[in-house]
Protein backbone atom coordinates (compact mmCIF):
# COMPACT_ATOMS: atom_id res chain seq x y z
CA UNK A 1 0.00 0.00 0.00
CA UNK A 2 1.01 4.19 -0.52
CA UNK A 3 2.26 5.35 2.35
CA UNK A 4 0.34 9.09 3.39
CA UNK A 5 1.00 11.93 0.89
CA UNK A 6 2.99 14.27 3.88
CA UNK A 7 5.35 10.94 4.47
CA UNK A 8 5.78 10.92 0.96
CA UNK A 9 6.78 14.22 0.59
CA UNK A 10 9.37 13.59 3.38
CA UNK A 11 10.93 10.74 2.30
CA UNK A 12 11.03 12.32 -1.07
CA UNK A 13 13.36 15.45 0.32
CA UNK A 14 15.14 13.37 2.70
CA UNK A 15 15.87 11.17 -0.60
CA UNK A 16 16.89 14.18 -2.57
CA UNK A 17 19.36 15.92 0.30
CA UNK A 18 20.84 12.54 0.69
CA UNK A 19 21.51 11.53 -2.62
CA UNK A 20 22.60 15.06 -3.63
CA UNK A 21 24.25 16.48 -0.88
CA UNK A 22 26.39 13.91 0.68
CA UNK A 23 28.32 14.45 -2.53
CA UNK A 24 28.19 10.62 -3.86
CA UNK A 25 28.99 10.02 -7.06
CA UNK A 26 29.41 6.87 -9.35
CA UNK A 27 32.26 5.07 -7.53
CA UNK A 28 32.19 7.37 -4.66
CA UNK A 29 32.38 6.76 -0.90
CA UNK A 30 28.82 6.44 0.83
CA UNK A 31 29.13 9.37 3.65
CA UNK A 32 26.14 8.45 5.01
CA UNK A 33 26.08 7.60 8.62
CA UNK A 34 24.28 5.49 11.51
CA UNK A 35 22.16 8.87 11.98
CA UNK A 36 21.01 9.37 8.21
CA UNK A 37 19.80 5.85 8.31
CA UNK A 38 17.77 6.51 11.66
CA UNK A 39 16.39 9.65 10.66
CA UNK A 40 15.14 8.11 7.06
CA UNK A 41 13.68 5.12 9.37
CA UNK A 42 11.86 7.49 11.80
CA UNK A 43 10.32 9.49 9.31
CA UNK A 44 8.10 6.87 7.51
CA UNK A 45 5.20 6.19 8.88
CA UNK A 46 3.91 2.98 10.09
CA UNK A 47 0.48 3.26 8.32
CA UNK A 48 -1.00 1.55 5.80
CA UNK A 49 -2.55 4.74 4.66
CA UNK A 50 -4.72 8.15 5.70
CA UNK A 51 -8.69 7.55 5.16
CA UNK A 52 -8.77 11.43 5.71
CA UNK A 53 -8.00 14.72 8.07
CA UNK A 54 -11.12 16.07 9.60
CA UNK A 55 -11.81 19.53 10.72
CA UNK A 56 -11.95 18.56 14.28
CA UNK A 57 -10.14 16.22 17.01
CA UNK A 58 -11.61 12.82 16.55
CA UNK A 59 -13.97 11.88 19.66
CA UNK A 60 -14.77 8.34 18.36
CA UNK A 61 -14.66 5.68 16.01
CA UNK A 62 -16.93 3.05 14.85
CA UNK A 63 -16.58 0.25 12.52
CA UNK A 64 -20.11 -1.59 11.10
CA UNK A 65 -19.98 -5.27 11.92
CA UNK A 66 -19.28 -6.46 8.20
CA UNK A 67 -16.12 -3.98 8.07
CA UNK A 68 -18.01 -1.61 5.45
CA UNK A 69 -18.58 1.07 7.02
CA UNK A 70 -16.80 4.04 9.28
CA UNK A 71 -18.01 6.01 11.81
CA UNK A 72 -15.90 9.12 13.26
CA UNK A 73 -17.22 11.49 15.50
CA UNK A 74 -15.46 14.86 15.83
CA UNK A 75 -15.45 16.64 18.72
CA UNK A 76 -15.56 20.16 18.46
CA UNK A 77 -17.74 20.92 14.69
CA UNK A 78 -18.76 19.19 12.06
CA UNK A 79 -20.44 16.48 13.50
CA UNK A 80 -20.61 12.82 12.49
CA UNK A 81 -18.65 11.37 9.18
CA UNK A 82 -19.76 7.94 7.78
CA UNK A 83 -17.41 6.49 5.18
CA UNK A 84 -17.91 3.44 2.87
CA UNK A 85 -14.68 1.42 3.81
CA UNK A 86 -15.09 -0.04 0.01
CA UNK A 87 -14.09 3.14 -2.13
CA UNK A 88 -12.84 5.26 0.80
CA UNK A 89 -15.56 7.88 0.14
CA UNK A 90 -17.20 9.90 2.73
CA UNK A 91 -21.20 8.53 2.64
CA UNK A 92 -23.30 11.31 4.42
CA UNK A 93 -22.33 13.73 7.50
CA UNK A 94 -24.51 13.68 9.83
CA UNK A 95 -25.33 16.05 13.05
CA UNK A 96 -23.68 18.69 10.73
CA UNK A 97 -22.26 21.68 13.33
CA UNK A 98 -22.59 19.70 16.57
CA UNK A 99 -20.13 18.25 19.25
CA UNK A 100 -18.97 15.65 21.33
CA UNK A 101 -19.84 12.78 18.80
CA UNK A 102 -19.16 9.47 19.89
CA UNK A 103 -21.22 6.38 17.95
CA UNK A 104 -21.39 2.45 18.04
CA UNK A 105 -22.82 0.39 15.36
CA UNK A 106 -25.36 -2.24 16.39
CA UNK A 107 -23.95 -5.58 16.20
CA UNK A 108 -26.85 -7.14 14.72
CA UNK A 109 -29.01 -4.85 13.15
CA UNK A 110 -28.07 -2.11 10.63
CA UNK A 111 -28.46 0.62 13.10
CA UNK A 112 -25.38 3.38 13.76
CA UNK A 113 -26.70 4.95 17.00
CA UNK A 114 -24.44 8.57 18.24
CA UNK A 115 -24.62 11.24 20.68
CA UNK A 116 -23.88 14.80 19.37
CA UNK A 117 -24.34 18.13 21.88
CA UNK A 118 -25.61 21.64 20.52
CA UNK A 119 -24.73 24.88 22.15
CA UNK A 120 -26.92 27.61 21.88
CA UNK A 121 -26.56 31.49 21.92
CA UNK A 122 -28.18 31.63 25.58
CA UNK A 123 -25.48 29.12 26.99
CA UNK A 124 -27.17 26.22 26.91
CA UNK A 125 -26.30 22.86 26.12
CA UNK A 126 -29.08 20.41 24.67
CA UNK A 127 -27.31 16.26 24.22
CA UNK A 128 -29.03 14.28 21.55
CA UNK A 129 -29.21 10.51 21.28
CA UNK A 130 -30.02 8.95 17.90
CA UNK A 131 -30.43 6.10 15.94
CA UNK A 132 -29.82 5.90 11.98
CA UNK A 133 -30.21 3.13 10.20
CA UNK A 134 -27.67 2.35 7.88
CA UNK A 135 -29.69 0.43 4.81
CA UNK A 136 -32.29 3.22 4.42
CA UNK A 137 -30.34 6.17 5.82
CA UNK A 138 -33.10 7.23 7.94
CA UNK A 139 -33.38 8.39 11.61
CA UNK A 140 -34.94 6.06 13.35
CA UNK A 141 -35.59 8.05 16.88
CA UNK A 142 -33.79 11.10 18.60
CA UNK A 143 -34.17 11.19 22.55
CA UNK A 144 -32.95 14.23 24.27
CA UNK A 145 -30.24 13.40 27.09
CA UNK A 146 -29.17 14.97 30.35
CA UNK A 147 -25.76 15.93 29.56
CA UNK A 148 -22.93 15.85 27.39
CA UNK A 149 -22.32 11.79 26.93
CA UNK A 150 -18.76 10.01 27.92
CA UNK A 151 -20.09 6.74 26.30
CA UNK A 152 -22.31 4.46 24.70
CA UNK A 153 -22.41 0.71 24.02
CA UNK A 154 -24.50 -2.13 22.36
CA UNK A 155 -25.39 -5.27 23.91
CA UNK A 156 -24.44 -8.26 22.16
CA UNK A 157 -28.21 -8.80 20.74
CA UNK A 158 -28.39 -5.32 19.61
CA UNK A 159 -31.38 -5.11 21.36
CA UNK A 160 -30.32 -3.24 24.18
CA UNK A 161 -27.84 0.39 24.37
CA UNK A 162 -26.33 1.48 27.58
CA UNK A 163 -25.39 5.57 27.85
CA UNK A 164 -23.32 7.22 30.30
CA UNK A 165 -23.98 11.17 30.79
CA UNK A 166 -22.62 13.88 32.81
CA UNK A 167 -24.18 16.95 33.64
CA UNK A 168 -26.56 18.09 36.45
CA UNK A 169 -27.48 14.58 36.82
CA UNK A 170 -25.08 11.98 36.30
CA UNK A 171 -26.47 8.51 35.03
CA UNK A 172 -26.14 5.21 33.33
CA UNK A 173 -29.23 4.77 31.49
CA UNK A 174 -30.18 1.49 29.39
CA UNK A 175 -31.87 1.84 26.67
CA UNK A 176 -34.64 -0.42 24.31
CA UNK A 177 -33.74 0.08 20.65
CA UNK A 178 -34.59 0.74 18.03
CA UNK A 179 -37.93 1.92 20.30
CA UNK A 180 -36.45 3.82 22.07
CA UNK A 181 -37.53 3.59 25.34
CA UNK A 182 -35.95 3.72 29.16
CA UNK A 183 -35.31 0.57 30.84
CA UNK A 184 -33.76 1.46 33.80
CA UNK A 185 -31.11 4.52 35.03
CA UNK A 186 -28.98 4.84 38.04
CA UNK A 187 -26.37 7.29 39.33
CA UNK A 188 -22.83 7.01 38.24
CA UNK A 189 -20.90 9.16 40.50
CA UNK A 190 -18.82 10.38 37.43
CA UNK A 191 -15.36 12.17 37.66
CA UNK A 192 -15.49 13.51 34.02
CA UNK A 193 -12.55 14.28 31.92
CA UNK A 194 -12.51 16.00 28.60
CA UNK A 195 -10.44 13.33 27.00
CA UNK A 196 -10.98 9.91 26.47
CA UNK A 197 -13.58 7.10 27.50
CA UNK A 198 -13.47 6.68 30.82
CA UNK A 199 -17.07 4.90 30.63
CA UNK A 200 -17.04 0.78 29.09
CA UNK A 201 -19.50 -2.14 29.45
CA UNK A 202 -19.35 -5.99 29.22
CA UNK A 203 -20.82 -7.08 25.88
CA UNK A 204 -24.26 -8.33 27.75
CA UNK A 205 -24.56 -4.73 29.12
CA UNK A 206 -24.45 -6.78 32.99
CA UNK A 207 -21.53 -4.61 34.02
CA UNK A 208 -20.52 -1.41 33.75
CA UNK A 209 -17.16 0.63 34.50
CA UNK A 210 -16.60 4.26 35.51
CA UNK A 211 -13.99 6.57 36.74
CA UNK A 212 -14.31 7.88 39.99
CA UNK A 213 -12.07 10.93 41.54
CA UNK A 214 -8.45 10.46 43.15
CA UNK A 215 -7.63 7.78 40.09
CA UNK A 216 -9.76 5.54 40.88
CA UNK A 217 -12.67 3.61 39.21
CA UNK A 218 -16.12 1.88 39.87
CA UNK A 219 -17.49 -1.54 38.60
CA UNK A 220 -21.06 -1.51 38.69
CA UNK A 221 -24.10 -4.31 38.22
CA UNK A 222 -26.43 -3.22 35.90
CA UNK A 223 -28.74 -5.96 36.51
CA UNK A 224 -29.25 -4.92 40.05
CA UNK A 225 -28.07 -0.95 40.28
CA UNK A 226 -25.41 -2.72 42.55
CA UNK A 227 -21.55 -1.46 43.27
CA UNK A 228 -19.53 -3.97 43.06
CA UNK A 229 -16.43 -2.57 44.02
CA UNK A 230 -13.99 0.16 43.59
CA UNK A 231 -10.37 0.66 43.23
CA UNK A 232 -7.23 2.71 42.54
CA UNK A 233 -5.94 2.38 39.39
CA UNK A 234 -3.82 5.37 38.47
CA UNK A 235 -2.06 8.28 40.62
CA UNK A 236 -4.17 10.76 39.07
CA UNK A 237 -6.31 10.31 36.77
CA UNK A 238 -7.98 7.42 34.19
CA UNK A 239 -8.32 8.08 30.84
CA UNK A 240 -9.58 5.07 29.30
CA UNK A 241 -11.15 1.72 29.97
CA UNK A 242 -12.51 -1.67 28.41
CA UNK A 243 -13.84 -4.78 29.09
CA UNK A 244 -12.24 -8.03 27.73
CA UNK A 245 -14.93 -9.87 25.29
CA UNK A 246 -15.48 -12.64 28.21
CA UNK A 247 -15.92 -9.91 30.81
CA UNK A 248 -13.02 -11.20 33.22
CA UNK A 249 -10.66 -8.35 33.09
CA UNK A 250 -10.92 -4.61 32.85
CA UNK A 251 -8.13 -2.55 31.35
CA UNK A 252 -7.61 1.10 32.78
CA UNK A 253 -5.21 3.54 31.27
CA UNK A 254 -3.84 6.45 33.17
CA UNK A 255 -3.51 10.09 32.64
CA UNK A 256 -1.19 13.23 33.10
CA UNK A 257 1.95 12.16 35.48
CA UNK A 258 0.95 8.53 34.97
CA UNK A 259 1.11 6.31 31.58
CA UNK A 260 0.30 3.00 32.43
CA UNK A 261 -1.90 0.23 31.61
CA UNK A 262 -3.58 -1.74 34.45
CA UNK A 263 -5.05 -4.90 34.07
CA UNK A 264 -7.94 -5.85 37.23
CA UNK A 265 -9.88 -9.24 37.86
CA UNK A 266 -13.76 -8.20 37.68
CA UNK A 267 -14.50 -10.26 40.17
CA UNK A 268 -12.27 -9.56 42.93
CA UNK A 269 -10.76 -5.90 41.94
CA UNK A 270 -7.99 -6.91 42.56
CA UNK A 271 -4.66 -5.76 40.01
CA UNK A 272 -3.25 -8.76 38.01
CA UNK A 273 -1.43 -7.21 35.46
CA UNK A 274 0.23 -3.62 34.45
CA UNK A 275 1.75 -2.57 30.72
CA UNK A 276 4.20 0.14 30.76
CA UNK A 277 5.63 1.74 27.46
CA UNK A 278 3.74 4.69 27.25
CA UNK A 279 5.10 8.15 27.53
CA UNK A 280 2.27 9.99 28.18
CA UNK A 281 -2.05 9.83 29.14
CA UNK A 282 -3.18 6.61 27.69
CA UNK A 283 -6.78 7.58 25.43
CA UNK A 284 -7.87 4.21 24.08
CA UNK A 285 -8.16 0.61 24.81
CA UNK A 286 -9.05 -1.80 22.27
CA UNK A 287 -9.07 -6.17 23.07
CA UNK A 288 -8.99 -8.71 20.44
CA UNK A 289 -12.11 -10.85 20.07
CA UNK A 290 -10.08 -13.40 21.45
CA UNK A 291 -9.22 -11.09 24.63
CA UNK A 292 -5.12 -12.69 24.05
CA UNK A 293 -3.96 -9.29 22.31
CA UNK A 294 -4.88 -5.27 23.61
CA UNK A 295 -4.02 -2.14 21.77
CA UNK A 296 -3.79 0.85 23.14
CA UNK A 297 -3.08 4.66 21.40
CA UNK A 298 -1.54 7.56 23.60
CA UNK A 299 -0.99 10.99 23.59
CA UNK A 300 2.72 10.02 22.88
CA UNK A 301 1.70 9.38 18.97
CA UNK A 302 2.10 5.85 19.33
CA UNK A 303 -0.04 2.61 19.44
CA UNK A 304 1.16 -0.14 21.32
CA UNK A 305 0.03 -3.91 20.79
CA UNK A 306 0.13 -5.79 23.81
CA UNK A 307 0.68 -9.62 24.41
CA UNK A 308 -2.21 -9.79 27.54
CA UNK A 309 -1.07 -13.26 28.82
CA UNK A 310 2.45 -12.48 28.98
CA UNK A 311 2.09 -8.22 29.37
CA UNK A 312 4.48 -7.62 26.89
CA UNK A 313 4.44 -5.33 24.08
CA UNK A 314 4.10 -6.61 20.99
CA UNK A 315 4.83 -4.19 18.63
CA UNK A 316 4.63 0.04 18.79
CA UNK A 317 3.22 1.63 15.75
CA UNK A 318 4.69 5.57 14.43
CA UNK A 319 2.92 8.09 12.68
CA UNK A 320 0.59 10.33 13.89
CA UNK A 321 1.86 13.86 14.23
CA UNK A 322 -0.19 14.30 17.11
CA UNK A 323 -1.56 12.85 20.14
CA UNK A 324 -4.19 9.60 19.46
CA UNK A 325 -7.41 9.41 20.69
CA UNK A 326 -9.42 7.07 19.30
CA UNK A 327 -9.07 3.20 18.08
CA UNK A 328 -11.12 0.67 16.42
CA UNK A 329 -10.24 -2.84 15.39
CA UNK A 330 -11.92 -4.12 11.44
CA UNK A 331 -13.66 -7.68 11.54
CA UNK A 332 -10.52 -8.93 9.89
CA UNK A 333 -8.96 -8.97 13.68
CA UNK A 334 -5.72 -7.36 12.17
CA UNK A 335 -6.61 -3.86 10.78
CA UNK A 336 -6.88 -0.83 13.47
CA UNK A 337 -7.79 1.89 12.76
CA UNK A 338 -6.89 4.91 14.91
CA UNK A 339 -8.19 8.52 15.02
CA UNK A 340 -6.04 11.49 16.06
CA UNK A 341 -6.40 15.35 17.77
CA UNK A 342 -5.39 17.09 14.19
CA UNK A 343 -8.64 15.17 12.91
CA UNK A 344 -5.87 12.79 11.02
CA UNK A 345 -7.56 8.61 10.77
CA UNK A 346 -5.26 6.57 9.95
CA UNK A 347 -4.97 2.32 8.90
CA UNK A 348 -2.57 -0.04 10.55
CA UNK A 349 -1.80 -3.26 9.69
CA UNK A 350 -1.22 -5.12 13.29
CA UNK A 351 -0.70 -8.60 11.38
CA UNK A 352 3.36 -7.81 10.71
CA UNK A 353 5.77 -5.86 13.40
CA UNK A 354 7.46 -3.24 12.58
CA UNK A 355 10.90 -3.23 13.86
CA UNK A 356 12.04 0.53 15.22
CA UNK A 357 16.36 1.39 16.10
CA UNK A 358 16.77 0.62 19.80
CA UNK A 359 17.78 3.39 22.10
CA UNK A 360 21.79 3.03 22.82
CA UNK A 361 22.65 2.97 26.28
CA UNK A 362 26.02 4.60 26.67
CA UNK A 363 27.97 2.73 29.60
CA UNK A 364 28.94 6.12 31.57
CA UNK A 365 28.75 7.51 34.63
CA UNK A 366 28.53 11.58 35.82
CA UNK A 367 29.02 12.57 32.28
CA UNK A 368 28.50 16.50 33.17
CA UNK A 369 28.73 17.30 29.21
CA UNK A 370 28.85 15.76 25.59
CA UNK A 371 28.69 16.20 21.91
CA UNK A 372 29.12 14.49 18.59
CA UNK A 373 32.14 14.20 16.72
CA UNK A 374 33.47 12.95 13.14
CA UNK A 375 30.79 13.95 11.58
CA UNK A 376 28.10 11.49 14.08
CA UNK A 377 30.64 8.22 14.08
CA UNK A 378 32.11 9.22 17.36
CA UNK A 379 30.40 10.55 20.55
CA UNK A 380 33.08 12.96 23.55
CA UNK A 381 32.10 13.36 26.73
CA UNK A 382 33.14 14.98 29.86
CA UNK A 383 32.62 13.80 33.36
CA UNK A 384 32.46 15.10 36.81
CA UNK A 385 36.12 13.78 37.55
CA UNK A 386 37.37 16.30 34.50
CA UNK A 387 37.98 13.22 32.36
CA UNK A 388 37.41 13.78 28.47
CA UNK A 389 36.55 10.65 26.40
CA UNK A 390 36.40 9.42 23.31
CA UNK A 391 33.48 6.41 22.57
CA UNK A 392 33.60 5.21 19.57
CA UNK A 393 32.11 1.71 17.61
CA UNK A 394 29.39 0.39 16.20
CA UNK A 395 27.12 1.13 19.28
CA UNK A 396 29.48 3.76 21.07
CA UNK A 397 31.06 1.13 23.45
CA UNK A 398 34.53 1.21 22.48
CA UNK A 399 35.93 4.41 25.04
CA UNK A 400 39.29 5.66 24.55
CA UNK A 401 40.77 8.48 27.29
CA UNK A 402 41.86 11.62 25.40
CA UNK A 403 42.36 14.35 28.47
CA UNK A 404 43.07 14.66 32.67
CA UNK A 405 41.63 18.39 33.13
CA UNK A 406 40.70 17.76 36.83
CA UNK A 407 37.46 17.85 39.12
CA UNK A 408 36.89 21.44 39.51
CA UNK A 409 35.54 22.35 36.67
CA UNK A 410 32.52 25.02 36.91
CA UNK A 411 30.66 24.63 33.65
CA UNK A 412 31.53 23.49 30.31
CA UNK A 413 30.44 23.94 26.49
CA UNK A 414 31.31 21.67 23.95
CA UNK A 415 31.41 23.03 20.20
CA UNK A 416 28.65 21.54 17.98
CA UNK A 417 31.61 19.61 15.78
CA UNK A 418 32.96 18.88 18.49
CA UNK A 419 36.50 19.53 17.89
CA UNK A 420 36.53 22.58 21.10
CA UNK A 421 35.79 22.36 24.78
CA UNK A 422 35.27 25.80 26.96
CA UNK A 423 36.04 24.98 30.66
CA UNK A 424 35.45 27.32 33.55
CA UNK A 425 37.24 26.74 37.08
CA UNK A 426 35.81 27.30 40.00
CA UNK A 427 38.41 30.39 40.40
CA UNK A 428 37.21 32.18 37.21
CA UNK A 429 39.95 31.10 35.03
CA UNK A 430 38.51 29.97 31.87
CA UNK A 431 39.61 27.36 29.23
CA UNK A 432 39.43 26.62 24.98
CA UNK A 433 40.58 23.63 24.83
CA UNK A 434 41.32 22.12 20.77
CA UNK A 435 40.28 18.67 21.17
CA UNK A 436 41.43 17.98 17.71
CA UNK A 437 45.20 18.30 18.27
CA UNK A 438 44.48 17.87 22.46
CA UNK A 439 45.77 21.05 23.43
CA UNK A 440 44.72 23.99 25.32
CA UNK A 441 44.60 26.84 23.34
CA UNK A 442 43.37 29.49 24.76
CA UNK A 443 43.18 30.87 28.67
CA UNK A 444 41.91 34.10 30.40
CA UNK A 445 42.66 34.67 33.89
CA UNK A 446 40.88 38.25 33.41
CA UNK A 447 37.39 36.67 33.69
CA UNK A 448 35.18 37.22 36.71
CA UNK A 449 34.32 33.97 38.84
CA UNK A 450 31.18 31.95 37.76
CA UNK A 451 31.37 32.03 33.76
CA UNK A 452 29.31 29.73 31.72
CA UNK A 453 30.63 29.01 28.33
CA UNK A 454 27.67 29.69 26.25
CA UNK A 455 28.37 28.53 22.31
CA UNK A 456 31.45 28.46 20.05
CA UNK A 457 30.69 29.95 16.68
CA UNK A 458 32.64 31.18 13.31
CA UNK A 459 34.17 27.30 13.46
CA UNK A 460 35.15 27.57 16.47
CA UNK A 461 37.20 30.93 15.96
CA UNK A 462 34.68 32.86 18.26
CA UNK A 463 33.10 32.16 22.13
CA UNK A 464 30.20 33.29 23.93
CA UNK A 465 30.19 33.11 27.44
CA UNK A 466 28.02 34.24 29.94
CA UNK A 467 29.07 35.80 33.77
CA UNK A 468 26.71 35.35 36.16
CA UNK A 469 27.93 38.54 38.65
CA UNK A 470 27.05 41.27 35.80
CA UNK A 471 24.54 39.29 34.23
CA UNK A 472 26.86 40.32 30.90
CA UNK A 473 27.14 38.12 27.73
CA UNK A 474 30.95 38.21 26.30
CA UNK A 475 32.23 37.57 23.03
CA UNK A 476 35.40 36.44 22.65
CA UNK A 477 37.95 36.37 19.76
CA UNK A 478 39.91 32.77 19.83
CA UNK A 479 42.48 34.10 17.90
CA UNK A 480 43.57 36.82 19.71
CA UNK A 481 41.94 36.08 23.12
CA UNK A 482 40.44 39.45 23.36
CA UNK A 483 36.81 40.41 24.11
CA UNK A 484 34.91 41.99 20.86
CA UNK A 485 32.03 43.21 22.80
CA UNK A 486 29.79 42.21 25.86
CA UNK A 487 25.57 43.23 26.23
CA UNK A 488 23.17 42.23 28.67
CA UNK A 489 22.12 39.01 29.27
CA UNK A 490 17.78 39.40 30.51
CA UNK A 491 16.79 39.11 33.95
CA UNK A 492 17.01 35.90 35.95
CA UNK A 493 18.73 34.07 32.76
CA UNK A 494 19.32 30.52 32.66
CA UNK A 495 20.95 29.34 30.15
CA UNK A 496 18.32 29.29 27.28
CA UNK A 497 19.93 30.76 24.33
CA UNK A 498 19.95 30.23 20.81
CA UNK A 499 22.46 31.23 17.51
CA UNK A 500 20.56 31.75 14.06
CA UNK A 501 22.76 29.71 11.42
CA UNK A 502 24.07 32.11 9.83
CA UNK A 503 25.50 33.39 13.02
CA UNK A 504 24.30 37.01 13.16
CA UNK A 505 22.28 36.77 16.13
CA UNK A 506 22.11 35.54 19.18
CA UNK A 507 18.89 35.27 21.68
CA UNK A 508 18.75 34.86 24.96
CA UNK A 509 15.73 33.98 27.36
CA UNK A 510 15.07 34.62 30.60
CA UNK A 511 12.90 33.66 33.25
CA UNK A 512 11.46 35.81 35.45
CA UNK A 513 8.11 36.90 37.34
CA UNK A 514 7.47 37.46 33.67
CA UNK A 515 9.49 35.68 30.66
CA UNK A 516 11.28 38.19 28.36
CA UNK A 517 13.67 37.36 25.12
CA UNK A 518 16.44 39.13 24.23
CA UNK A 519 18.02 39.09 20.90
CA UNK A 520 21.56 40.63 19.79
CA UNK A 521 23.46 41.22 16.86
CA UNK A 522 26.75 39.94 16.14
CA UNK A 523 28.72 40.87 13.39
CA UNK A 524 30.17 37.39 12.73
CA UNK A 525 31.48 38.08 9.41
Amino acid sequence: MSQPRHWQETISAARWTCSTGSGRGPGQKDLRGWEWRYLWQQTRSDALFTLCQESSEVNSLAISPDGYLLAVGLRQRDGLSVWSLRTRQELIRLAKNETYVRAPFSPMEPLLAFTSSSFFSSGQERTTLRLWNTATRQMVAELPLEGECLGLAFAKDGRTLVTCTSGSQDHITLWRVPEGTELASFPKKQFDMEVGTSFAATTDLSLAANQLPGGQIRVMDLRNAKELWTAVASKEYVLSLAFSPDGKTLASGAGSADSSIRLCDVATGKQIGQLEGHGSWVSSLVFWPDGKKLSSSSADQTIRIWNVATQKCLDALRGHRQEIWSLALLPDDKTLVSGAKDGTVCFWDTSVTHPHQPCITLPMENVRDWSWASGGRTVLTLNRQGQVAQWTGAAFQEKTPWLELGSNIYSSEFSPDGRYLAVCWTNGILQAWDLSQRVLAHRWTNTISEVHPADFFAEGKKLITFSVSDNLLHEWDLTTSLEIQSWPAPAAFRGARALTPDEWFFMAIGYGETSSSETSPMNAR
